[in-house]
């Protein structure tokens, strides 16, 4: 017999008679999904606990995508599908409610939607759930799903009383914005960089936020780390629209002969031994972190052993975005000598003897420490003949 729990998607669209006898429960399923075949076996199932349940029309199916899926009117056409996304779900404008209608037949997102206002209502009305946000814009508007700049050539080709959307950034550094008042024409996005003495014009016509940068700043989009290269390739005076990693590797000399400033529109990440000679440059940051030792950057999956922490020639601190794993065979001891600083947006897991140690050591918690043991120990026993699937993201039964 079969005890399913802490499903995401549970694929039943090609579920056997025989299969769903021996289902001894499902619980913690948030969307289950049906063929017209397989949908008279809903209500036989024990079902504890589910969200909702997604019947998948006769000669339909499911695309799933881990990463950007784009709609287009040639792709509206098709057989109706239900959307898995983990990413990015574009609508081309071109698009209609109606052709949405007939192709879509429900989604679930995680991550983001760009589409037209009616676009979104149909949406809404086809049942699709988004764990993100939604970008919408006016229908009939030109879209932009990339950064855009604006400068003569653009104004002079867009046509007047126009409507531009732009996904990323709008870069208007030579933007002359009494043209673009003159031809009436709008633009909308979330975000909108200038230099200094554009500000109040840029205000006036943008309604999103405004980044202000210095005349001869290099403006640099996403994260950086900031290392003697990136000084030599980006110049002395920096800007970042993101966040900023001071590299281990750059010394006080290095630094003081090659930046003057810097502002960054995200979170600065310095080592203490080098913050006041940072702190001198940085003209302007959101938010700082400071750490002690070398910094170790994780944005994957990453195992820390007792071999790899004792092969470490000095503490370090530890800076994860992904999945980071404290293996069993470290000790208190080694744990405490080698780590200094934890700073999780993502997810660790640790034995249960390092549990409080691994919290205390943690500077910065957007995420979460695990504690694998207990989790297991914690468990509900499993009476003989079950057997037990848990924690998927992705279920098929056949």
């Amino acid at each position: 017999m079969l005890r399913i729990k802490n499903v995401v998607r549970l694929d039943l669209t090609e579920l056997t008679e025989e299969t769903a006898k021996t289902i001894e429960r499902i619980d913690n399923c948030v969307t289950a999904l049906f063929s017209e075949k397989t949908a008279p076996l809903l209500a036989k199932l024990p079902i504890g606990s589910m969200v909702k349940s997604v019947v998948i029309p006769e000669g339909g199916g499911v695309t799933s995508v881990n990463g950007v899926h784009t709609i287009g009117k040639a792709d509206a056409d098709g057989e109706k599908r239900f959307l898995l996304i983990n990413g990015k779900l574009i609508i081309r404008s071109d698009v209609t409610a109606e052709q949405l209608s007939k192709t879509i037949c429900g989604a679930e997102i995680n991550g983001t939607v760009l589409c037209s206002y009616s676009q979104e209502q149909a949406l809404g009305a086809l049942g699709m759930h988004v764990n993100g946000k939604i970008q919408s814009y006016p229908d009939g508007a030109v879209v932009h799903e990339k950064d855009m700049v604006i400068d003569e050539a653009f104004i002079k080709s867009a046509e007047e009383g126009s409507i531009h959307y732009v996904s990323g950034d709008i870069i208007a550094f030579d933007a002359d914005f009494a043209a673009i008042k003159a031809k009436n024409i709008t633009l909308l996005g979330k975000s909108m960089v200038v230099y200094a003495d554009k500000a109040a014009q840029a205000q006036a016509l943008f309604g999103g936020n405004i980044i202000v940068i210095e005349h001869g700043c290099k403006y640099v989009k996403g994260d950086i780390t900031l290392d003697y290269a990136a000084l030599k390739r980006f110049g002395k005076h920096i800007a970042v629209a993101g966040n900023v990693f001071i590299s281990d590797d750059l010394d006080a000399k290095r630094l003081n002969d090659n930046l003057e400033k810097l502002f960054v529109y995200g979170e600065l990440i310095c080592r203490e031994e080098i913050l006041d000679d940072v702190l001198e440059k940085a003209e302007e940051f959101k938010d700082l972190t400071v750490y002690q030792g070398r910094l170790i950057k994780n944005e994957g999956n990453l195992t820390l052993s007792k071999a790899s922490l004792e092969g470490l020639n000095e503490s370090v601190s530890i800076w994860s975005e992904g999945n980071l794993e404290i293996a069993g065979d470290v000790d208190s001891g080694l744990f405490a000598k080698k780590i200094l600083g934890l700073y999780i947006s993502g997810n660790v897991e640790v034995p249960a003897a390092l549990h409080g140690r691994a919290l205390a050591l943690a500077k910065k918690m957007d995420g979460q420490i695990e504690c694998l043991e207990e989790e297991k120990n914690n468990g509900e026993e499993t009476p003989d003949g079950i057997t037990v699937i848990d924690n998927a993201v992705n279920l098929k039964l056949v």
